[in-house]
């Protein structure tokens, strides 16, 4: 499939939209079909279309634990993404966010991380600050049985 200007991404991609089962997102019956398309997703894409295989990001969103607070983890310095020695390394899986961020307005200024952002961002992401889009991202992610997640702003 080649892709052309003007085509939408969703169908370079092989994204089709498919409803929900029930108008409460996170219920049952909708988690349990979001699991099927992401457990089918990783079935059925070759690594061109799926690089977590091969390629961990520089930067992931740990949601934690109960007790934990939400934030970003350099994945080079974390040994859950590390080869020691000769074993082998299994990438734990994460979802990944891309959205439009939107125009930046002086009452909501877009929410990404910046040199100046970083250290505190890898100390803690208060998910009360967060826009909804990437607050729906964490509890879906959550409630996918997922740690981690990598959004194209932070």
């Amino acid at each position: 499939m080649t892709w052309q200007p003007g085509d939408f991404v969703s169908q370079y991609l092989r994204i089709h939209c498919r409803p929900l089962l029930d108008s409460e997102t996170l219920s049952s019956s909708n988690i349990e079909k979001m699991k099927s398309w992401t457990e089918n997703c990783h079935r059925s894409h070759s690594s061109y279309f799926c690089a977590r295989d091969s390629l961990t990001p520089t930067r992931l969103i740990d949601l934690g634990g109960i007790d934990q607070p939400i934030r970003l983890i350099s994945t080079s310095e974390d040994d859950r993404f590390n080869v020691r020695n000769d074993q082998v390394g299994i990438t734990p899986p994460y979802l990944a966010l891309s959205y439009c961020w939107g125009r930046p307005h002086h009452s909501r200024p877009l929410f990404k991380t910046e040199t100046v952002s970083l250290d505190s961002r890898m100390t803690c992401i208060d998910a009360d600050e967060v826009p909804k889009t990437i607050a729906d991202a964490f509890s879906v992610t959550r409630a996918l049985g997922h740690r981690f997640l990598w959004i194209d702003a932070l």
